[in-house]
């Protein structure tokens, strides 16, 4: 990728990232895996590896508890009032300014990420430079490493642009010795970032190799797998990068279905090596979700719309400080199976289960707590200990991607019924959704009938995929325009990166920067009134 392609200026001076990439910041959880530079470029195999190793730090950056289960919180699709990762600071009701300093307490929230993201990127980048430059000759593996260096960079930039909102444009035309990045807006990181994917599922066509298993770990990837991987990708960060409903109403969604025709066909997944927390290829996501007893629980936000009792609305109409816990009587399959077991409890459903009374501090809201959780990924907690396939990018996925095309398309809403069936009634247990009107992208989550298409396919994707990729349900929410209001619509640059940079300190959320408008939920409308951030009723 030419660097003339974009915006580049060039002074004296190292970037924070060299800093970064060196190791030499402290935090939670210390990378072992970052080779030094000397070693790494000595020797063909030292390349490579190189190359192969920046997938595990892509993977750590964004699979760890933060930025994870931050957005999980923040999106209300899971509920927790616990200090840890920003929780329940985040998630709080009314949501408050995430202050951009190195001093508090959630800092990592966004330094974890952007350095772990920078240091995927920086490794995929030197190796590819120097297999590029002649430096090194991979013989039969190149087109192999140069792909999927690619490969990694494109979701490395492409996750940074999701999360945060700007960033640098790095790759391996940049010379940190000399060159220094101008941070440039998430549009055009993303655009960056779809580049190279494109570039990397281009190589894999025009090439024959496998990536072996344990350079994404547990199974290997032919070169047409390896495309499918990077399409796949492409179609999700096309419709995440969005920031608002026109946003995702102007996403290209031809271009979109045309990358999901090209994409996986069976889930892309990671499988860890059973060490639990302490294992590389650990997922907090799946970790967290299934330890739902102590943890993270299901937020009612996500459940609650399949409430045939007046709980959920009971609870909806409540004075936020006045909302608690209570049992719900869910048509939905997935959640209930409709019948109770011996000791009066609800036998669970599909993916969702009846828990006993929150146990995490409810003196931070009592709107925390909840009687639900997610026990889809208990496999991979209790039984293999981490030891089974975790999922990155589910089939399901595209499934969903694909109906909300043909809403914004038009005209095809038999279709989007017909797909929707396939999890709301074939899993739910729902009526059909045939002859629903499709509504509108404001249409709040609903799986009732004569809620509209938009409605029943924002509930289910929701209950579908949680926990099933870092941010899915943050991202998408956030461009539906059902975030609650206030919350920060993405992460600053981390303050450490600022102030070494000799840039301003700035912050969104809470209605400072860049905050989520209200929302037109009745009882859950949060948003600035004159100068004062309170409830609006």
């Amino acid at each position: 990728m030419k660097k003339d392609t974009f915006k580049l200026v060039k002074r004296i001076g190292l970037t924070v990232i060299v800093f970064a990439v060196s190791g030499c910041l402290d935090f939670d959880v210390e990378n072992k895996n970052a080779p030094d530079e000397a070693r790494a470029l000595a020797t063909p195999s030292d390349v490579e590896s190189l190359i192969k190793g920046s997938f595990l730090q892509y993977f750590e950056a964004i699979e760890s508890g933060t930025p994870n289960m931050t957005m999980a919180t923040m999106s209300d699709a899971f509920t927790c009032s616990w200090g840890n990762y920003g929780m329940g600071l985040l998630s709080s009701e009314p949501r408050v300014e995430y202050v951009n300093n190195t001093a508090q307490g959630y800092a990592g929230a966004s330094q974890f990420p952007w350095f772990g993201l920078y240091g995927a990127i920086s490794s995929a980048s030197d190796g590819v430079r120097n297999v590029e430059s002649g430096a090194v000759s991979l013989g039969p593996n190149t087109k192999r490493a140069l792909a999927f260096g690619k490969f990694v960079q494109g979701l490395s930039l492409g996750w940074q642009a999701l999360y945060f909102d700007q960033g640098f444009l790095l790759d391996e035309d940049i010379d940190l010795a000399i060159d220094v990045l101008e941070l440039a807006p998430y549009t055009e990181v993303m655009d960056f970032a779809i580049a190279c994917l494109a570039e990397a599922a281009q190589i894999a066509d025009g090439n024959t190799f496998t990536i072996p298993g344990d350079w994404m770990n547990g199974k290997t990837y032919s070169n047409t797998e390896l495309s499918q991987v990077a399409h796949s990708h492409i179609a999700r960060f096309m419709a995440a990068v969005s920031r608002s409903t026109t946003d995702r109403k102007n996403v290209d969604w031809a271009s979109v279905l045309s990358h999901i025709d090209q994409g996986i066909t069976e889930d892309f997944s990671i499988t860890g090596n059973g060490g639990g927390r302490g294992d590389p290829w650990w997922n907090s996501a799946q970790w967290y979700s299934a330890e739902n007893n102590t943890w993270q629980r299901a937020d009612y936000m996500l459940l609650g719309p399949s409430d045939e009792s007046t709980g959920f609305s009971d609870w909806l109409a409540k004075n936020i400080n006045d909302r608690s816990e209570f049992l719900m009587e869910s048509g939905d399959k997935r959640i209930w199976a409709g019948t109770y077991s011996d000791d009066g409890d609800e036998v669970p459903g599909l993916l969702y289960e009846q828990l006993g009374p929150t146990v995490f501090p409810l003196s931070r809201g009592t709107y925390h707590a909840s009687r639900y959780g997610l026990y889809r990924w208990d496999e991979y907690r209790y039984v293999t200990g981490t030891g089974s396939p975790a999922p990155m990018l589910m089939l399901v996925e595209h499934d969903y991607l694909r109906m909300e095309a043909y809403l914004h398309q038009g005209g095809k809403e038999a279709d989007v019924a017909a797909l929707l069936d396939k999890y709301r009634t074939d899993r739910g247990g729902y009526p059909s959704a045939a002859g629903e009107s499709a509504g509108t992208i404001d249409d709040t989550a609903s799986p009732k009938v004569g809620s509209g298409l938009w409605a029943m396919l924002k509930y289910d994707k929701m209950l579908e995929l949680a926990s099933s990729y870092p941010g899915l349900e943050y991202f998408e929410k956030r461009g539906w325009h059902d975030l609650s209001g206030l919350t920060l619509l993405h992460f600053p640059v981390p303050a450490l990166d600022l102030e070494t940079l000799q840039l301003a300190l700035y912050s969104h959320g809470g209605g400072v920067g860049d905050s989520a408008p209200p929302r037109a939920m009745p009882g859950y409308e949060f948003g600035l009134d004159k100068d004062d951030m309170r409830l609006r009723r």
